[in-house]
C-alpha cells in the first residue's frame, strides 16, 4: 500500500493546528524516569515523520505552539494560513522543548 502513498499531509481541526503537549501534565513528572516514557515516545513520532521517506507537509491552519511547533518542522514543508501563529513558548518559560524536534531545523 505504502507504494500508492505520493506524500502525507498533517493539519488540526478548527483555528487549531496543535498545541502542544500539556503544560499541567509536564508540570506532573519530577523525575526522568517519569518524563522519559511520554518524551522519548513523542520524539520516536517526530523522528518518523521527519525521516519519512515520502514528502511531508504541515498545513498550519492556526496557532501551532510549542510541541505542535515540533510537529510542523518535522515535517519536510510548512504551509501556513495568513493567520496562523508558530512559535516555541517554551523560552518563555525558561526550559527546553521537549521532543526533540528542533535540530531538525
Amino acid at each position: 500500500m505504502e507504494q500508492h502513498i505520493k506524500g502525507l499531509c498533517i493539519s488540526g481541526e478548527g483555528d487549531t493546528f496543535c498545541s502542544g503537549g500539556d503544560l499541567a501534565e509536564f508540570h506532573k513528572l519530577k523525575t526522568k524516569e517519569e518524563a522519559f516514557p511520554m518524551l522519548s515516545r513523542m520524539g520516536k513520532i517526530l523522528y518518523t515523520l521527519a525521516t519519512y521517506p515520502k514528502p511531508t507537509f504541515s498545513y498550519l491552519n492556526g496557532t501551532a505552539v510549542g510541541g505542535g511547533a515540533e510537529l510542523a518542522i518535522s515535517t519536510d514543508f510548512r504551509i501556513m494560513k495568513r493567520n496562523a501563529k508558530l512559535g516555541f513558548i517554551q523560552g518563555t518559560l525558561a526550559i527546553t522543548t521537549g521532543w526533540g524536534a528542533v535540530p531538525y531545523l
